[in-house]
């Protein structure tokens, strides 16, 4: 019975994925500086490790709980968690930079 839901997870997440790498615009996509905003994000996040890209995009864009993720990851709960937290760190960090170097 487990498998069978991780199974589930799995497909439903396998079915409907895109590799992040390729994702250039929003789906929504803004105007003005939203849109130049919108692609630095992107650029950053592709310079996330994988494990990290995996998980944002698991949550934020699949729209998965932490739990799903783990499943699909296959690790824990808080091992998701964490990439997430290390991830926003990392995008912060380099917003950060950008605006100090321009």
């Amino acid at each position: 019975m487990i498998n069978t839901a991780k199974d589930w997870v799995k497909g439903r997440v396998r079915n409907k994925t895109t590799n992040i790498d390729s994702v250039t615009e929003p789906a929504e996509a803004p105007t003005g500086d939203g849109k130049v905003f919108a692609r630095q994000i992107m650029a950053y996040v592709r310079r996330l490790p994988e494990k990290e890209k995996e998980a944002l995009y698991l949550v934020f864009s699949a729209g998965m709980s932490h739990r799903e993720a783990a499943t699909v990851m296959a690790c824990k709960e808080s091992t998701v968690s964490w990439y997430i937290h290390e991830a926003r760190k990392k995008l912060q960090s380099f917003q950060a930079q950008e605006c100090r170097y321009g």
